[in-house]
């Protein structure tokens, strides 16, 4: 089942005009000026509204709105609360505003007012109002998908991962909460992989140091994982216990101590109770909602993503849907923590420029790899660069979190909230904002330049505003210009020679090529991105 997200113009010269969304979308209002992004242009001689002047984060049911960096902000009128809200915009005129809600008020015949700074969610039969614009926003009620709608569903249900060969697919018969790894692969990739096995010995928990051998080829994956995993014995696992936990174990993993919160969800140190395979399991926050070709679709790709072996990538186990019905990724798990932590304990938050090429490099090595597959990681940031040290104690930077749930679609939504993305907002390239369902290669270039500037200035492209710049104008009243409205905007990324003088020419003429905001100027793969921070 889908839901379905309709915005209708009822008020304005494009009285009629109408939108429909049943997918996970972005869609950016504003005038017809020069400079305006928008999907959707409002007449421009409509002077209350900008360039850019709000978007819509779609993701059906939900919707939430977000000033773009307009000037005179927007009014949301909410019929089932006889209740007016003021998104407010770049707006310093408290006076202003507070008669343009009276004004709205009074002819609606509504008492209540609120003002929004931020972003808020928006509800069925809400209604726009921006400029001499009405829209309303309905959230329909769920429409039937067929799986003839979904043509190649089916199809690739019905081929091997590996091979590309026909199987008799048991993913066809099976829930989709019961879906393995092993439900994708034919018989006969399975055989060769069995024959490829070997016994392991001299598996040890790394913690205490005592063999953990006789469990930790419990699944069979001993051999394949054994450069990568970590394993922990029950003894080790009941003294590392810690920390708030919501549950003791979700399906066959035992939670040992929160590791973080995003706006994805929590992620936890667990162990696999079977091998005493130490990892890294990222819980969603969001329940995933059945359609169960989509959600076949969805675990079909993750297996896929399993199967991805590279030494600069985070490396994906094991998948699933908690007895909550919120969906779980168990990965690799690195204790070294990620580039922001090693800054942050050995160089007081600014990564030397030398150390930055090389962690750098290695992480665009694990992107060309990525890329190479036919992937888009779109979370590239300091925080998703795991870092971990080889068998000869060489530091090894890994890419980790590389798009999961960001690039498949599950019931009409990602299994991302709109608060991850809106989260690394500040990474993002402009046409992954408007358009983020068809990013390529090069957003990808963008995310990472952005990110090795902010490694070693501390500081990115634009003038954001700081939290204490943020802080003093909200005692003030006021509200700091949106960092949409510098990506989406007319200004310029500050060359990096200008925030940290002395870089090596060379690496600064890539970092700046790779953060313009018109991707043909970026550098064209990972690899020609590489090369350049590894001469």
């Amino acid at each position: 089942m889908l839901m379905q997200i309709t915005l209708t113009v009822i008020v304005g010269p494009q009285k009629g005009k109408k939108f429909e969304f049943t997918e996970p979308d972005n869609f950016l209002l504003g005038r017809d000026n020069e400079g305006s992004k928008a999907h959707f242009r409002l007449n421009n001689d409509d002077t209350q509204v900008s360039r850019n002047h709000f978007l819509l984060e779609i993701n059906p049911p939900d919707c939430f709105i977000r000033d773009a960096g307009s000037l005179n902000g927007t009014f949301i009128v909410r019929p089932s609360g006889k209740q007016v809200y003021f998104l407010t915009g770049r707006i310093d005129d408290k006076e202003e505003y507070a008669n343009r809600a009276s004004i709205l008020k009074n002819k609606l015949g509504y008492t209540a007012f609120q003002k929004v700074d931020e972003r808020m969610q928006l509800a069925d039969q809400d209604v726009i109002h921006v400029g001499e614009t009405a829209i309303l926003v309905e959230v329909t009620t769920p429409i039937s998908i067929h799986k003839d709608d979904w043509p190649g569903v089916e199809a690739d249900l019905s081929q091997c991962i590996e091979c590309g060969g026909q199987m008799a697919n048991p993913a066809q018969q099976k829930r989709p909460d019961l879906l393995c790894v092993n439900d994708f692969v034919c018989q006969k990739c399975r055989a060769l992989h069995e024959k490829a096995r070997r016994p392991l010995s001299g598996v040890r928990c790394y913690v205490c140091g005592c063999d953990v051998t006789s469990s930790a080829d419990a699944d069979g994956k001993a051999d394949e994982l054994k450069h990568i995993a970590l394993y922990l014995c029950p003894s080790c696992a009941d003294k590392s216990v810690s920390g708030q936990l919501p549950v003791k174990r979700i399906k066959d993993y035992r939670l040992i101590m929160p590791l973080g919160e995003g706006g994805f969800g929590l992620v936890f140190l667990a162990r696999h109770e079977k091998t005493g395979r130490a990892v890294a399991l990222k819980v969603t926050k969001e329940v995933i909602k059945q359609d169960q070709g989509l959600v076949k679709r969805f675990k079909r790709e993750v297996a896929i993503m399993q199967r991805f072996q590279h030494p600069n990538l985070v490396r994906l186990y094991d998948e699933g849907i908690a007895e909550t019905g919120n969906y779980y990724f168990a990965s690799e798990f690195l204790p070294a923590g990620c580039l922001v932590d090693y800054t942050s304990r050995n160089f007081d938050g600014l990564l030397p420029v030398g150390k930055a090429c090389q962690i750098y490099s290695q992480a665009l090595e694990g992107l060309a790899h990525l890329h190479g597959k036919g992937y888009i990681h779109r979370d590239i940031k300091p925080e998703n660069i795991l870092l971990t040290k080889d068998s000869s104690g060489k530091r090894i930077a890994k890419l980790g979190d590389f798009g999961l749930a960001k690039n498949y679609l599950v019931h009409g939504g990602t299994l991302t909230g709109v608060n991850e993305w809106m989260g690394t907002i500040m990474f993002s390239p402009p046409e992954q904002i408007l358009d983020f369902k068809h990013v390529n290669a090069v957003s990808d270039i963008y995310a990472t330049g952005i990110a090795f500037y902010y490694s070693v200035t501390g500081m990115f492209p634009y003038d954001f505003p700081s939290k204490k710049e943020c802080a003093e104008m909200a005692r003030q009243g006021k509200r700091p210009r949106d960092p949409i409205s510098f990506i989406l905007g007319h200004d310029k990324p500050i060359p990096i020679e200008e925030r940290l003088s002395g870089i090596d020419n060379n690496v600064a003429r890539f970092i700046n090529a790779a953060i313009e905001k018109d991707p043909s100027k970026r550098p064209s793969s990972a690899q020609s991105f590489m090369k350049a921070l590894t001469v």
